[in-house]
């Protein structure tokens, strides 16, 4: 068991304070609390920063992606629905829609 000697202070003289432990332990530390206050908020930023990377940020596909836009055939058939156009006109244009191009 090692023991030393204080060299001032109310333990000065006395023998059998080990290194680092006694009353006066991390005394300049604030004995250990803003250590603790200091790993806490790391492990706050790791959480909170680990839960924006999943959940936050946009997806690339996403982005990539720009806005839905309705295709032709669906647009036909909400003219339909609005009564913009009657049966054998959505018909007549859904049957151009679906032809394969001239020339190819």
């Amino acid at each position: 068991m090692a023991y030393t000697r204080a060299s001032s202070g109310p333990e000065a003289g006395e023998r059998g304070v080990r290194y680092g432990y006694g009353p006066h332990h991390l005394h300049g530390w604030g004995g250990g609390g803003i250590l603790l206050v200091l790993m806490l908020v790391v492990f706050a930023a790791i959480v909170i920063g680990g839960v924006w990377l999943i959940m936050g940020r946009p997806r690339r596909a996403d982005a990539a992606r720009g806005p839905i836009t309705p295709g032709p055939e669906q647009i036909l058939a909400e003219r339909l629905a609005r009564g913009e156009i009657d049966a054998a006109e959505y018909r007549e244009r859904l049957s151009a829609l679906r032809e394969p191009p001239p020339g190819g």
